[in-house]
């Protein structure tokens, strides 16, 4: 289908019906800036594809599919990578030290992704320079939230803006280094201790703060709700039911991928 777009710059093919897994020919588009299949019924073993041609590729949304397995390696030499979004597929693992490689990433979103070890994640994420989103919603359910022993010194997220953990149900109280995240202005959180609430209110800027505490909401799956989503540095992290099925978008209009839609 690609085999003869090798100057395609752009594929927007978001909110549609697309199946099967990603097109073979894919890897031919070396010029690929952005890539949106977000939203389709897309299927396979994601770590199978070959990213490493993407060279020049600075957004990824694959969110809202149906790939399974691990995060795929060849991603990571993806230098020119600022945003990624995974979120809503039927992905399994450990966060990959290889992340670390893409020194312009901003914006990282792994949302219900299954997603294990969080003190390990914690430790590899903290690496990556200039993250000023993160979303881990719905990962290492029912894990202790990694303490300041467990993640280490230095803290680092030191360029982090906004740090969603949202029904993740993490156990053990917040440790002190979350409150010394200097440039934080939203914290997006859902399913959590109560505990949560007093150790984010003794952070300075305190009015700067969101914290949503919602509990057992649909079969226990909270949801967060970023006031003020008028700044454009915060996504607004909602979720829409309908049935038995639960949509959790993060929407940001600071990257390109979204393109005048």
């Amino acid at each position: 289908m690609l085999v003869n777009l090798s100057m395609l710059e752009k594929l927007l093919l978001h909110t549609n019906n697309f199946t099967g897994p990603l097109p073979s020919s894919l890897p031919n588009c070396t010029i690929l800036s952005s890539l949106n299949l977000r939203v389709n019924n897309l299927m396979g073993e994601l770590s199978a594809f070959k990213f490493s041609t993407l060279q020049r590729l600075a957004t990824l949304d694959l969110g809202n599919n149906n790939f399974i397995g691990e995060l795929p390696q060849s991603l990571y030499s993806c230098k020119s990578l600022t945003a990624i979004r995974y979120g809503s597929n039927q992905l399994t693992g450990e966060m990959s030290p290889g992340v670390v490689a893409l020194e312009s990433l901003s914006f990282l979103s792994i949302s219900a992704y299954n997603l294990r070890n969080a003190a390990g994640a914690f430790r590899i994420q903290k690496g990556c320079k200039n993250l000023t989103t993160l979303v881990l919603f719905m990962n290492f359910l029912n894990e202790p939230f990694p303490d300041d022993k467990s993640l280490g010194d230095p803290v680092g997220f030191q360029s982090l803006e906004a740090f969603s953990l949202g029904a993740c149900q993490f156990t053990r109280q917040i440790p002190t280094w979350l409150a010394m995240l200097k440039k934080i202005d939203k914290y997006l959180l859902s399913s959590l201790q109560p505990v949560f609430t007093d150790t984010l209110r003794s952070k300075p800027k305190t009015k700067k703060i969101l914290t949503a505490l919602i509990f057992g909401i649909f079969f226990g799956i909270g949801f967060a709700i970023g006031l003020n989503v008028d700044d454009k540095r915060i996504p607004f992290i909602g979720t829409s039911f309908c049935c038995a099925n639960i949509l959790i978008r993060v929407w940001n209009s600071s990257h390109i991928w979204y393109d005048n839609q």
